[in-house]
């Protein structure tokens, strides 16, 4: 119990009605924007951060080096969750 209350000691907790702290939540749209610009997109961390913030409803530029890969990368995020994605080649 000691330890319970150690672990959760001064985080906060979710008001009723409202996303939990952290969560993004319904307005995402309207509080980031439209679109978003995404770099490192081909593969790893940026692709999954293409994804995630595809799956949100946003628009996604996805810039990397590789020309093959982030064009890939585009076409199959626009596919999945059907939103504009537009690769970006830049070095």
């Amino acid at each position: 119990r000691a330890d319970e209350e150690r672990m959760t000691k001064g985080t906060k907790t979710a008001k009723p009605g409202r996303p939990r702290p952290g969560a993004i939540g319904a307005r995402f749209r309207e509080r980031y924007g439209p679109a978003a610009i995404v770099t490192g997109a081909a593969q790893g961390i940026g692709r999954a951060f293409a994804d995630a913030i595809a799956a949100r409803g946003l628009a996604v530029h996805l810039v990397d080096v590789q020309a093959e890969p982030v064009a890939r990368a585009a076409q199959e995020v626009a596919t999945r969750f059907g939103v504009p994605a537009r690769p970006v080649v830049v070095d």
